[in-house]
């Protein structure tokens, strides 16, 4: 190659540059100046986490609110801990009390 095809593949190259951080960096702007409006859109079209209210019935006849508790989903258990323990809650019954047995896993 001569000279003069090494000095046009470098232009190239360093307008190649040129345009991706161009690009690359409007791009950025575009998306943290849209983030706000996205966010808001989100939070108006989605529905509101519900609230659970009610018990939870320990095995020794104890009831606990279910919002102190944090229950995760273990397989198709949904665990949670109190007092050193893990017990899975079920279905809740007819006043809306969620009754909680050992976790076996």
């Amino acid at each position: 190659m001569r000279d003069r095809d090494w000095l046009t593949l470098g232009l190239l190259a360093i307008g190649g540059y040129v345009v991706y951080r161009t690009w690359n960096a409007a791009g950025n702007a575009i998306s943290t100046a849209t983030a706000p409006l996205a966010n808001a859109w989100v939070s108006l079209t989605s529905p509101a986490a519900p609230q659970v209210q009610g018990q939870i019935l320990m095995p020794d006849g104890t009831t606990i609110p279910v919002g102190s508790v944090s229950p995760q989903w273990i397989g198709a258990a949904l665990v949670f801990s109190y007092n050193g323990a893990q017990y899975q809650l079920y279905g809740h019954d007819s006043n809306g009390n969620y009754p909680a047995a050992p976790y076996l896993g």
